[in-house]
């Protein structure tokens, strides 16, 4: 149990569904690699599950933190960019979920930049979120990818920060 209030969770929950249904009918004819006009080879879906974990600074000096675990799916029309969506869930202090779409932006090797906006939802309400991150994804065989993960999540300019590994896989 995420320790998110029981309405939280089934919202995310259907979220979650609908990331995955969402991923499915963006799905065209799922293969192989596919090539850019400079002839690059890349994967046009990939797949993560994240793990990690997130904290939030509070001005009153007692941070919150919490276990984070999500998952997201990419489609990439180029080598270089992609458009994407994201479903996250933290326990512990934070007891909160991001629902995101996002622009990954791939400029050098497994280097990657993802920006966007969504909905941070919690046992009190919803707010608008902002995400910024960055990552490395390190190949793992021709389909498989790991990567460290670093986010930056703000709400009404008040940080939270998402930190872990990333397993994915590209098809």
């Amino acid at each position: 149990m995420l320790g998110c209030g029981m309405s939280t969770l089934r919202r995310f929950a259907r979220c979650g569904a609908g990331l995955g249904l969402s991923a499915l009918l963006l799905t065209p004819a799922a293969g192989a690699k596919a090539n850019d006009s400079a002839g690059h080879d890349f994967h046009r879906h990939h797949v993560g599950l994240f793990l990690g974990a997130a904290s939030r600074p509070e001005d009153h000096g007692s941070d919150e933190h919490g276990f984070a675990a999500g998952m997201d799916y990419e489609y990439r029309f180029s080598q270089w960019a992609g458009i994407g969506v994201l479903a996250e869930a933290a326990s512990g202090d934070l007891r909160d979920a991001v629902v995101a779409g996002l622009v990954f932006v791939h400029p050098w090797k497994g280097l990657l930049f993802a920006a966007g906006a969504g909905a941070e939802i919690s046992s009190d309400d919803s707010e608008f979120v902002t995400r910024l991150g960055v990552a490395y994804q390190f190949p793992m065989g021709k389909r498989f990818t790991i990567a460290p993960n670093f986010n930056v999540d703000l709400v009404r300019g008040d940080p939270t920060y998402i930190y872990g590994i990333v397993l994915g896989v590209g098809f």
